[in-house]
């Protein structure tokens, strides 16, 4: 069993901002979004390579820390889109994701 860390910066203008990710596949066990202030509110959407949103959480304060899983590239390696949007404070926000390969 492998492990994968990718690790981005999005800096905020106007409450959003987004990154595309490398090409990953497997399993997000764990899934980092972290304003650097505590006190952000905000939201997050990652949508797949055709458009989908996999992935939603509203209203979210600070740190968010998900280790519910998140299947990545059913069949080959796809990079998937971040967009965090409506947040209270422009600023940077890093983005990690802990994949198992599969």
């Amino acid at each position: 069993m492998h492990f994968h860390k990718s690790k981005s910066i999005v800096i905020l203008k106007g409450g959003k901002g987004y990154l595309t990710t490398e090409k990953l596949r497997g399993l997000a066990e764990h899934i980092i979004i972290n304003p650097t202030s505590k006190d952000t509110e905000y939201d997050v959407a990652i949508v797949d390579k055709e458009g989908d949103c996999i992935y939603e959480r509203l209203n979210h304060i600070g740190r968010l820390d998900d280790k519910e899983g998140l299947p990545i590239g059913k069949d080959q390696q796809e990079a998937v889109t971040v967009y965090i949007s409506n947040a209270s404070k422009n600023e940077k926000v890093t983005v990690i994701f802990k994949v198992r390969d599969e």
